[in-house]
């Protein structure tokens, strides 16, 4: 993304926030732990959905395996904000157990 967009972006972001509700958010992330929660490696693309995460009444988190117990450098939220981990069945038997302990079910998909 270049410098154009972030802006348009952001401001896009700023004037939204008040007028859109989402009811329920399909996040991408770069990184989930059940320690740090959702986390993402751009700022900015932090901001947008970290918006989008608290406007929301449900939020999915669709992202592979490898992403799972890592953190990223900007958080977008904590994982009391997450109805559902989507991945693929690469998932770690105590990653999946940890997630559902903290009342998050886990769908697994085969790639």
């Amino acid at each position: 993304m270049n410098e154009r967009q972030r802006t348009i972006l952001s401001r896009l972001a700023e004037q939204k926030e008040i007028r859109v509700k989402h009811l329920t958010q399909n996040l991408g992330v770069d990184g989930i732990s059940p320690k740090t929660g959702v986390t993402c490696s751009d700022m900015l693309r932090a901001d947008v959905s970290s918006r989008a995460v608290y406007k929301s009444e449900k939020m999915f988190i669709l992202t592979d395996s490898s992403k799972i117990g890592r953190t990223a450098m900007s958080r977008v939220c904590t994982l009391d904000h997450v109805n559902c981990l989507i991945t693929d069945s690469a998932i770690s038997p105590s990653a999946k157990d940890a997630f559902e302990e903290a009342g998050i079910p886990v769908v697994t998909s085969n790639p």
